[in-house]
């Protein structure tokens, strides 16, 4: 699933990085997911975020695409609050954060670097991102329940199994 979704934003907008970023429970940091991929290899970018970091802060309460140049004009403008992500997005080189949203919790993030053509994201290319950001999503809350399921029928079994006695 993991290198579909990589593939599907590589392909479809010509980045030159991407990183796909889920939340560390533990660690309290989205953190890049292990991955092995042939020819995205060179494009994927290992990210590890606090999950309080000014980006992901503004990602949790917005739910929208962050674009660097959208900040930087929006910081030139007056909006001081974010002055920490753009600092954050220059330090880090990632130009684009999508969001990752489901069940109204920010599960994830995709982490984008520039088009491979140097051209800026347009607001149809924000639109194309939120679009595969929802169908990731449902992607990824899919799979959890399926794991979930495959998990309960194994422990089901496992009880039937280890009895002794018969079952009526």
């Amino acid at each position: 699933l993991t290198r579909l979704i990589i593939s599907t934003f590589v392909e479809t907008m010509r980045i030159s990085e991407i990183s796909f970023l889920l939340l560390d429970i533990e660690r309290h940091r989205y953190r890049s997911i292990p991955v092995e991929l042939k020819e995205e290899m060179s494009r994927y970018k290992k990210v590890e975020i606090d999950e309080k970091s000014p980006i992901i802060s503004w990602l949790r309460i917005n739910k929208e695409v962050l674009v660097h140049e959208e900040v930087e004009r929006r910081v030139e403008g007056g909006e001081k609050e974010l002055t920490g992500a753009k600092d954050e997005m220059e330090r880090g080189g990632v130009v684009v954060w999508v969001p990752i949203i489901s069940k109204e919790e920010l599960i994830g993030v995709i982490a984008l670097g520039n088009k491979l053509s140097g051209d800026i994201f347009t607001s149809e290319d924000v639109g194309l991102l939120t679009t595969l950001a929802s169908q990731t999503a449902v992607a990824l809350y899919n799979a959890r329940l399926y794991e979930e399921v495959v998990l309960m029928k194994n422990y089901s079994e496992e009880i039937l199994q280890s009895m002794t006695n018969g079952v009526i």
